[in-house]
């Protein structure tokens, strides 16, 4: 604040036409006539900003004829801008570079008083007396506008509008363009575009957001027969009271200050004054800092800022991502955006070329379908990706995977049913499951019984021999068995007779050995040289 008052004080010495009142507020000074070219000088000591300042006041002042009658009316007025417009306050919180620029509209009522720069004179009075607004002339076209010309390419963030009280009939349906060159508004970016459906929809002093890199900005209106709204003005008219642009100088942002650079990879040097998010980034990368590179393969090293896909990719490559081509296609080369091939190679099938499957006899199959003539042992189906049963023997059905013969022990068409335990080696039909080979128990039973049987003869035929011996031994017919009735008797009347087994007394008649021969050669028993074969 007293930077301020130094400057105008310094800027007034020594000019009369240039007083000073203090009304206890703040210090107004009341410019009697033009400020003169004593300003630049001034200007040239002092910072920009403050130039920018004196500029806002004395821009006005030019245009104006003050007569002693006006001088406590004007007085007045320019204690409003002041106070309401912060003239003398620290601007740097917002960068208004419109103050710099330039305005022109299509029509004017009063080219001394209600011109095209009244509306970037940094006052936001909304009313027609107190000569801040810009004026087209009313009741006659159908089309106005009114074109800010900011002197330079500038980074704009946002941009508020002041528009005169009480008309919102005559701003409804109005449209806000940027742009960098002076072409017919509707050619022009849209910003904005009014659709209020009522009257009190209107909004009279609106801020839009705009972040773009532009050089102009225009507001415009236009009025249609028959009008878009009842209550529109039958006539295109624009009272503008103040536009202000907020943003930076190429390069920099920080909204209110502008004193960060942009990142390296905006493209131009160009990012959002506020967030310093870039436009657009330099080709190969993307994000919102350009920090992030393209996929290596897309065209031109351009891709889409928000994702990273490619736009487009180099030959050989296809996809979002641009990725490789299969290694089936002839060239290879394939369709960017399927990856589709026009031609495969041996071994390979559309529509991509992808491998044909192992299981085909010579990785061979239909350039078409995939399909492989013959499928490889073990394998089957149309394009030989299926194995076998483990039952099968060899190989299978190639359409239905059936096994064309079962291992030993297993039967069915997938060979997972085991033989019965009778059949010999284990073999059965593959289809029933029947035994090929028998084992015949029938004649196994058979055979034991007579094993049996042929063994207890034998075991008779032995103890009839032993005991047939014995009797020999005795001196009664050694040669011939004694019948069995008479040897009932014997032993029923001499205890010697007592069978095997029997209880009775055996006395010993060392006598009835003493007439034996002790030459004598005693012959073999019977038994002993019986052969038993079975």
């Amino acid at each position: 604040m007293l930077q301020d008052i130094a400057l105008l004080a310094k800027l007034s010495a020594g000019r009369p036409d240039i007083e000073a009142h203090k009304e206890g507020h703040d210090n107004l000074f009341v410019f009697k006539d033009d400020v003169g070219a004593d300003e630049c000088k001034v200007c040239e000591e002092d910072h920009y900003l403050n130039y920018m300042k004196m500029r806002a006041v004395s821009s006005n002042i030019r245009q104006d004829i003050l007569t002693p009658e006006s001088v406590f009316e004007h007085i007045f007025i320019w204690m409003s801008r002041i106070v309401s417009a912060n003239i003398f306050t620290d601007l740097s919180q917002h960068v208004n570079v419109a103050l710099t620029g330039t305005a022109i509209q299509s029509s004017y009522l009063d080219r001394k008083r209600w011109y095209a720069q009244r509306a970037i004179d940094n006052c936001t009075l909304q009313t027609i007396e107190s000569d801040c607004c810009s004026l087209t002339k009313p009741n006659l076209y159908k089309e106005a506008w009114w074109r800010l010309d900011l002197g330079l390419v500038m980074t704009i963030q946002d941009i508020t509008i002041y528009y005169r009280n009480d008309f919102l009939n005559r701003f409804g349906g109005y449209s806000l363009y940027v742009s960098n060159s002076t072409a017919i508004p509707t050619q022009e970016e849209l910003c904005y575009k009014d659709n209020s459906i009522l009257l009190t929809d209107v909004n009279l002093n609106p801020t839009h957001v705009c972040p773009s890199v532009a050089r102009y900005v225009t507001v415009y209106n236009r009025r249609e027969t028959p009008k878009t709204r009842d209550w529109y003005d039958d006539f295109a008219v624009l009272e503008l009271c103040e536009v202000q642009v907020f943003g930076c100088p190429i390069g920099v942002y920080g909204y209110g200050k502008c004193t960060n650079r942009c990142s390296s990879k905006c493209f131009g040097g160009n990012c959002n004054a506020a967030t310093g998010h870039c436009f657009y980034c330099t080709p190969g990368f993307f994000g919102t800092l350009c920090t992030h590179e393209c996929p290596r393969n897309c065209k031109d090293k351009i891709c889409t800022q928000d994702t990273g896909v490619c736009l487009d990719c180099e030959d050989g490559f296809f996809g979002p991502s641009c990725l490789p081509c299969s290694t089936g296609c002839i060239d290879p080369v394939c369709n960017k955006t399927s990856g589709n091939c026009d031609f495969c190679e041996d071994g390979f099938f559309s529509p991509l070329c992808s491998p044909c499957s192992s299981g085909c006899v010579d990785t061979v199959c239909n350039k078409t379908s995939g399909n492989c003539d013959t499928c490889l042992t073990g394998f089957y189906g149309s394009d030989c990706t299926q194995t076998c049963p483990v039952g099968c023997e060899d190989r299978c059905d190639k359409a239905t995977g059936a096994c064309l013969g079962c291992l030993n022990g297993k039967y069915g068409l997938t060979c997972d049913r085991r033989c019965s335990d009778q059949c010999k080696n284990g073999k059965c039909t593959q289809l029933h499951g029947k035994c090929e080979d028998n084992i015949n128990v029938a004649a196994i039973g058979i055979g034991t019984g007579c094993g049996l049987v042929i063994v207890v003869l034998v075991v008779v035929i032995i103890v009839m021999v032993r005991r047939n011996s014995r009797n020999q031994a005795d001196g009664s017919k050694p040669n011939q068995m004694t019948d069995m009735t008479e040897m009932d008797g014997r032993r029923t009347n001499d205890p010697t007779y007592y069978g095997i087994g029997e209880s009775g007394p055996h006395e010993v008649d060392s006598d009835r050995y003493e007439g034996l021969d002790p030459r004598t050669v005693e012959q073999p028993h019977a038994y002993e040289t019986v052969q038993i074969h079975l």
